[in-house]
This record gives structure tokens, sequence and C-alpha cells, in this order.
């Protein structure tokens, strides 16, 4: 009993009917999860087709289904045994179709499949750039459910597209072929019956060539249970080198002129030398107005010094007469008579003079040039000082008609301090400041007010977009499985 292939004059058992139904029912109850309408049969029941017996029928659909999930058609065996014979034939050709489901059962024809809505999509405009990440998580009602899920040879697409953009340099064909090589990315029963809770399979990666080393993908899956499981994708584009090597010149604020037409303030504090930043970091620049502090990376430059407040001084020029005798006049910076030049790096600001205008009892005072500063290597001056105060007096009209004050120091940058960070590249690293330029294959970053310096990175000019579906059976089972959004681009 029970065994095939039959033969002519053979003894049909209720155990061969029932072969076949277990393997039938084993398939579609205990590997796809759905419940059978076929039944086993005892000694004495009658499995023709009669109208109290559906056993034979009941049996084809059941295998049928099976049979079609895996072929993609029904089986060939016949169930219309009515007033006729159920030869050797009709037996083995029902052995046989069973047994076919049972050797194959981890097989799907293609169009079985139902495709769902996309369960997640994602794009990103031409222009991105660091790092982006998406995660999807598929959740199932039950591990049962998770399961037969997979024995149905269910199926979890990962699309990626270049969408947009592209501007034909090296970096962004690498990333048009990279995306090109993941367009997509099958997650199988494989994946899910392999996998380890808790650890990451990965299911594809690219990384990036030449300079984009750093430039990346990858798209990971983790069972996180089981009845879960993640779904990731990964872009990294690179911030171009980590370290780079600059020269800065940080310079603190020029000190204040003195009070009514006094000395020229002296140039801020010149500090210039190397530093090596990391090109993935955001600097604070803080940039002094007159008097206060420039800082950038831990350097700080000090305002320069106060002029020397302006003062009164009494000249005696008898060669005038009595009349003029004694009369008091202001000089040596008293309203900038004889103002003094602020001093600057460079060195000290030349002293003012006064004299006496054609035997005209009129005084004209210039104070001294500022200090001439500091040559930087981008061939400009800083840190000069301010010139002296400059007065006009015109003793016989009794009358001052010309009063000007001493300078502040840093002449040439309007009195406030200034950061400049320069360094070699054939493209821009960072962004920040008030002006960037390139000269000789440097780029300089020009800090006139306060702000930060942060990472330009390199972006890829390719728009992408990313989309997951899934495929199951819905004749054999439910799609019982549903989709959320942890992450997003």
């Amino acid at each position: 009993p029970g065994t095939f292939p039959k033969t002519i004059s053979d003894i049909v058992y209720a155990d061969d009917f029932n072969t076949i139904q277990s393997a039938v029912v084993g398939v579609l109850r205990d590997y796809y999860g759905k419940t059978p309408v076929s039944t086993t049969v005892a000694i004495g029941d009658s499995i023709a087709a009669t109208p109290t017996s559906t056993k034979f029928a009941d049996l084809k659909t059941d295998l049928d289904k099976v049979y079609r999930h895996i072929s993609g058609a029904v089986s060939t065996t016949s169930n219309e045994f009515s007033g006729a014979s159920i030869t050797k034939n009709d037996w083995n050709a029902y052995y046989t179709a069973a047994q076919y489901c049972v050797t194959n059962k981890d097989t799907v024809y293609p169009s079985q499949l139902t495709l769902s809505a996309a369960d997640r999509s994602d794009s990103m405009a031409a222009g991105w750039q660091n790092g982006h990440s998406s995660t999807t998580t598929f959740n199932w009602t039950s591990a049962a459910a998770a399961t037969v899920w997979w024995n149905l040879q269910s199926l979890i697409p990962v699309n990626l597209a270049a969408t947009s953009g592209g501007t034909g340099s090296t970096k962004d064909n690498m990333w048009i072929s990279m995306l090109a090589a993941l367009s997509t990315t099958n997650i199988t029963s494989s994946t899910w019956n392999s996998a380890t809770i808790g650890v990451p399979i990965t299911l594809g990666s690219q990384t990036g060539t030449g300079s984009y080393t750093s430039d990346g993908i990858l798209i990971t899956a983790t069972k996180t249970s089981t009845s879960q499981m993640d779904v990731s994708i990964n872009l990294v584009t690179s911030s171009g080198p980590t370290t780079v090597s600059t020269n800065t010149l940080v310079l603190g604020g020029g000190g204040y002129n003195g009070s009514n037409s006094g000395d020229g303030g002296n140039g801020g504090q010149y500090i210039a030398g190397t530093m090596v930043l990391n090109a993935q970091s955001t600097y604070s620049v803080v940039v002094a107005s007159v008097g206060g502090y420039s800082v950038f990376n831990g350097v700080s430059a000090a305002p320069g010094a106060n002029g020397s407040d302006g003062y009164k001084h009494y000249w005696d020029y008898p060669a005038q007469g009595p009349d003029f005798a004694n009369y008091p006049y202001w000089s040596l910076g008293g309203y900038g008579v004889a103002g003094n030049g602020g001093s600057g790096s460079g060195g000290p600001g030349g002293d003012g003079w006064t004299y006496l205008y054609d035997s005209i009892p009129s005084y004209y005072s210039w104070g001294g040039p500022g200090g001439s500063g500091v040559t930087w290597i981008d061939g400009n001056t800083y840190s000069d000082g301010g010139g002296g105060g400059h007065y006009d007096y015109n003793i016989y009209a009794n009358e001052v008609y010309n009063i000007a004050p001493g300078g502040t120091g840093n002449q040439s940058t309007g009195g406030n301090g200034r950061v400049i960070i320069r360094y070699i590249s054939t493209t821009q690293l960072f962004n920040g400041g008030d002006s960037i330029y390139t000269s000789g294959g440097y780029y300089f970053h020009v800090f006139t007010s306060s702000g930060t310096l942060s990472p330009a990175g390199s972006p890829v000019n390719i728009g992408v977009a990313s989309a997951l579906y899934h495929y199951t059976d819905t004749n054999l089972a439910a799609a019982t499985i549903s989709a959320s959004t942890s992450t997003s681009w």
C-alpha cells in the first residue's frame, strides 16, 4: 500500500490515496500556510465522483493550487471518474504531480507573484553631498506568517536609479555607473533564512574609484526579530581630503584714536603662520571690530593700543610782538596740532609739525603717518597704524577752521580685524568668508566679519531615486506584510 508506480491488476489501497494527499497537503498547508479542502480516506470510502464523494475533486483542487504556484499552470490530472475506471495512469499521474510539488516547493513561477504598491520611495535632487541613508522596516503579523510568506518565495526588490542632472564629470559618471550596477537588488527567502537576528547582511555594495574611494553605496538587510526586517540604503560621497594645510592670518582690531585730534591708534596684533585643518569640520571665526580680539582655531590676536589724547601747550612767540606773547596755542597733539601717528607692527608713526605761515599768525599742523604695517603672502599690507590728528588755527581771526582726529589702527582694513585662510586645491574645500577667490592655484577665504568656515564637500550632480516593493502569491496567502519608515533621506 502507498507504493508507486501502479501497474495493471494492482490493488488500490486507501493508503495510496492518502500518500498522494499527504504529499500535497504537506506543501500546501505545512509549507505554504494555506488550509486544504481535501481529506484522507478510510477503507470502504468512495473516491469516484458521486453525489456523496468529492475526494478526487478536492485533491485536485489542492494539487492544482500548489502546481500552479510552481509551474504557472494546473496539473494534467483528471478528476472526472464518475462511471469510469480509475486507471493505473490516473494514479501514477496524481502521484507524479504530487512529488513534483514536493520537490519544487521552493520554486515559484514569476507570473504567480503579485506586485504590491510601492512600500517605500525616496528621492534626492542633483547637488547632494555627504552621507544619506534610508531604512524601511518590514513587519509580519507573526513568526509563522513570516515563515510561510518567505516559503512562497515572495520577493522584496530594492530599486536604485539615477534620475536627473549630471555634468559629465568623472565623479558624476562614476555615480551613474554605481547606481546602474545596483539598479535592482532582490531580497529573497535565502536572505531571510540565512540571516542571524541583529546581524546585517550586505545585499549589494559599490565603492568609488580614483580620487573618490570614499564614495559608495551599501544596501543591507537586518533581521531584527522572527517577524521583522530592516532594509537600509546608504549613499556616501566624500567631502574631500581629511586634512588640509593652510596659511592663515589673524589680525586683531585696530586701536582707537586719541580723543579730540590726538594720536592715531596702533595696528592690531598680526599673527601669521600655518595650520592643518580638518576639511570635514566646521570652525568658528571671530573678527574683531576696533579695539577687539580676532579668534580662529585657538589663535587670538589682540587689539592695537589706543592713541594718546591730544593736549594743550602754550607757545611763546615774542617775534610777533607783545600782543601775541604767551598766547595759548594748541600743539603737540592738542587738537592734533602736532599729533603723532599711531604705530603699526611695521614701526612707529612719524611726528607732526607746526609752523608760521608767511609771518601770518596762522598755524597748520599735520599728524604724522601711521606705522607701515606688514605685507602678507597675498601682497596686501595689514596692521598699519592710524595717522596723527590734524589741526588748523588762525590766530588773527581767533578761529579754528579745520580739526581732523587721528586715525584708528589697521587703516587699510578700516580699523577692524581680519581673518584669512589660504590653501592650495583644484576644488573649493570650504564654505565661508565675506569673499572667496582663487589666485595662483590657491583658494582664499577672507573674513571681514565673524562667521563660520565649514566643509564645502564635493556634491554629486546626479539625482537619485529608490523604491522598495514586495511580491507574493496572493492566491495562496494574504499579503500579511506591512512596511514602515524608520529613517529617510
